[in-house]
Formats: C-alpha cells, structure tokens, sequence
C-alpha cells in the first residue's frame, strides 16, 4: 500500500450519505423503488425494484449511476451493499442508504469493497440498535464516523481492476462446471431411463444384490471398561453423492456394537429421513475412518460385488427415478420424510452386467474430475483474491 494512504471518515469521502424515503407504491410505474431485495452480495437486482409514482418523486432520494447501496435495517440483511449500475429512474426507499463517493478522492467500487471486508462488517454490526419501530437499524451517523484506508485514487483502480479480472475468471469457471454438471445431470438420467436412448436393464430388488442393515440407536449409555468412543455417520455426513467428514461426532459403545455397526471401505450409506431433501440421499463409504459406525438413521448397503458395483448404485440413487422411488414410498408429514428398511429392501434397481456397470462408473467418474479440476482452479482463484485483499487492507 502506498505511503499516502490515508484513513478518512465515510462522510469525508461522500458528497452525499442519506437514507431514502417511504415509497408510494403503484402497479405500473417506469419510475421504480430500490428496496433491501435489489441490493444482493452479487450486484444489484433491477428485477426486484417495485414500481412507484412518478407524481410522488419531490422530495424522494433518486439514485445515480455509481452510487453505493448499503441495506440499513432488518436483521439478516444489514450490511449487505452493491454499488448501483443500472438505467432508469429510481427511487430509494427507508430501508436503504446511499453513499455517492467524491469521484477525486475515492471509487464507489472502493468503498464497497471496504463494507464488504470483514472488518467493515464487524463495524456496521457493532453499530446497530433498535429503532421506535422495534426494528434493527444501522446507525446513520456511526455509518459517517466510520474510517476507512484512502490510497490514492490509482491503486485503487489498480486494486479493483485486479480484482474484476479476477472475477471474470471465477465466473468463467463457474460457467465451465455448470456446464459440466448439467451434461452429468443429462447422462444419468439417459443412463437410468428418462428420456430417449435409455438402455433396458434387469430390474432386480435390491435386496438381492446387497446386504442392507439400519445403523446404531444413539441414547444408550455405555461407561467403564466395556466402553470405547468411536466416530459414527450421522445424516448431516451423508450429502447427495459424497460423505462428508469435516464435523463428526462419536458415541461410546460396546465391542459388540463395533463389530455389528463398523463400515467397510464400499458401502453405500443411504439416509432414512429427516427433512423432504434429505430423504434417500447417498454416497460410498471409502474407509478414510476406521472404524467407524453409523446410526439408525443411515442404512447400510453392503454389495455383493460379483453382482453389483457401490459407485454404480451410488449413481442409480442420485438419478432421477431412483429420487423418485423414495418419493414415492416415504410416509410423509409436514416437511418431514422417511422410508422403512424394507422398503428400501425391495428398491427396484436396473441392473445390468458388471463390465457394464464398470463402464458407466468409468464415464461418471471422468465427469466428476473434470469438475474437481475446475474447482481446484476455482479454489486457487479465490485464495489469491484473498491475498489481494489482504495486502490492500493489512494497514487497516
């Protein structure tokens, strides 16, 4: 950072730092409002701007092309910002604050940046209260005592280029493994029977190509010597397609629960219930802990590999009439699921030879790399913004 930077007061930097007004309302107006919903983390959202009467414009904040929304009240929302980069007549509404930098001493782009940083959002958090109207408000005059870093006008161009190129590589990227995953989406669909040139398959039971056992009731308590901790599976390890092992619990048990509850690397863990999106979700247990168990509300479904590939069945649950088999048999209640275990048991499933199998793993796995390529890309990118940041923000 240059030795010319210099710590300013959000009301040194902006010619204008104002809230807006109580909006009237219309049907249709191509005067329209700026209210919390247009200003989202990802830029200004025009579509959500209501439309407002244009005889009803004195006296309201009309904003302009550069300025810098800030959400100023609402539990949740405050602190978000965007700066405003739209045509039209719009008018900001109470919720709303608009910060118009000085083009000679600051980037709109600049301060936003600055709301945005962890330390602009540990400050606006710190500053709100409740108003009169039992609503949480940012305060507007803590909002202009707030001092941020001014380098000169340059570098923050410098900074804020880096930044965009950044980004358009990121959305490139992300582009790339949209495309990626929706061709995946396509061909397990094709692959599993929706839509035309799906392949005809055996149906068989599952029951008859895998063991399927329920998991450990959780609540017993097992103390002394007879007991021993042990890592268990619980739902929220069990994602759509993969196990996650980043936050996992353990429960004491008895040697004989160990030996009737351990996973093996290749089973597929199923989750029984919980929530509608929940239900039938699945991945394959690649043994990265051992031992470790699972709970009651995670089936496991141990193949017999001379007639069936986990990985293959780990597909055939992600596609779509394997969604829908679970739909279909789950006793519902109010945004609540579940399957019994002898339901699951007679899941009718395609199966066709194991060469085949083998085959269609083969193909999803070589869309799965691609896609973890682009994401490690797409990780690197983002450390090296937060480089960028950090070196731009580290005086402050």
């Amino acid at each position: 950072m240059s030795d010319r930077t210099m710590r300013r007061s959000l009301t040194d930097v902006t010619s204008l730092l104002r809230r807006g007004t109580a909006p009237s309302y219309v049907d249709h107006s191509v005067v329209r409002v700026v209210g919390q919903r247009c200003v989202q983390t990802d830029g200004f959202r025009a579509e959500a701007a209501r439309p407002h009467s244009p005889r009803a414009l004195s006296g309201s904040l009309v904003a302009n092309f550069g300025d810098v929304l800030l959400n100023s009240t609402g539990a949740g929302t405050i602190g978000r910002s965007c700066v405003f980069n739209v045509d039209g007549i719009y008018v900001v509404d109470s919720h709303v604050t608009v910060l118009r930098a000085r083009p000679d001493i600051v980037e709109p782009r600049w301060i936003d940046l600055i709301l945005r940083s962890p330390a602009g959002q540990r400050y606006l958090e710190s500053h709100c209260f409740v108003g009169s109207t039992n609503q949480t408000e940012l305060s507007r005059s803590e909002l202009g005592k707030f001092q941020i870093l001014t380098p000169p006008i340059m570098e923050q161009r410098r900074i804020i280029s880096a930044l965009d190129d950044l980004l358009r590589l990121k959305k490139s990227i992300g582009s790339s493994i949209a495309k990626w995953m929706n061709v995946r989406r396509g061909e397990l669909d094709r692959t599993f029977g929706c839509g035309a040139g799906s392949h005809e398959y055996s149906i068989v039971p599952l029951e008859s190509v895998a063991q399927i056992s329920g998991g450990l009731t959780l609540g017993a308590s097992i103390a002394g010597i007879g007991g021993v901790d042990i890592p268990y599976m619980r739902v929220a390890n069990v994602q759509d397609g993969y196990i996650d092992t980043r936050d996992m619990k353990s429960v004491r048990v008895t040697a004989a629960d160990v030996q009737k509850f351990r996973l093996k690397s290749g089973d597929v863990l199923l989750t029984e219930g919980g929530d509608i999106d929940k239900l039938g979700r699945g991945g394959v247990w690649d043994g990265r802990i051992d031992p470790c168990l699972h709970q009651n509300h995670i089936f496991r479904v141990r193949c017999f590999r001379s007639k069936m590939i986990p990985e293959y069945l780990a597909l055939y649950l992600m596609s779509r009439p394997g969604r829908d088999y679970f739909m279909s048999m789950a006793k519902q209640t109010t945004n609540l699921a579940s399957i019994s275990l002898s339901q699951v048991k007679v899941m009718p499933i395609p199966r066709p030879s194991i060469s085949e199998q083998a085959r269609i793993v083969e193909l999803f796995a070589s869309y799965d790399l691609m896609i973890k390529e682009e994401q490690r890309e797409l990780s690197k990118l983002e450390k090296v913004e937060q480089g960028i940041l950090m070196d731009a923000l580290r005086d402050w």
